[in-house]
């Protein structure tokens, strides 16, 4: 593994988000269509790998030229053509996730509505009983977790006890 976490940190940033969003304004500045519509499909697969990179560092972490790779499909994503692979990599993945999008559209909406007109019922009590009911029942939850990792801290510090062989031996013969 040449890359690590730390050291790609930086050059994905600048291929996948500063580069992007400079495109992006390019694109928004110019009022071509197809260009928006291409920038917009990358931000949405960027949205995606974007939820889905803690999972994926993860693992990938194990795989040796993980990071590489990483750096390699980020090029492919905002890439316009690449003669080996074939460019625009985040419209190909895009048109391939729409349709299982699509299917789950009314879904969504449905729950987002929910969610919505919830939200607009919120009043100031509300949130006052809930900061009044995190401080009388969130304390002692805390406090339990806290003591749980204090001991488990405290354990993990003291060297393990010598067991003692010669007992063991005897109580198997008997």
């Amino acid at each position: 593994m040449l890359l690590g976490y730390y050291t790609t940190m930086i050059p994905l940033m600048c291929i996948g988000t500063v580069w992007p969003a400079y495109q992006s304004y390019k694109a928004v500045a110019s009022k071509d269509a197809d260009t928006m519509a291409r920038w917009l499909q990358y931000w949405l697969v960027f949205a995606v790998l974007t939820l889905a990179g803690p999972t994926i560092d993860a693992i990938g972490a194990f795989v040796p030229l993980f990071y590489e790779l990483k750096i390699g499909f980020t090029l492919w994503l905002i890439a316009d053509s690449l003669p080996m692979v074939g460019g625009m990599g985040a419209t190909k993945i895009f048109k391939k996730l729409s349709p299982h999008i699509d299917a789950q559209l009314p879904m969504v909406d449905q729950k987002v509505e929910l969610v919505m007109s919830r939200a607009k019922n919120i009043k100031a009590d509300d949130l006052r009983a809930l900061a009044e009911w995190v401080q009388k029942n969130g304390g002692p939850a805390l406090e339990g977790l806290k003591a749980k990792a204090t001991a488990a801290s405290e354990q993990a510090d003291k060297p393990e006890e010598p067991v003692d062989v010669s007992e063991e031996v005897e109580k198997k013969d008997k």
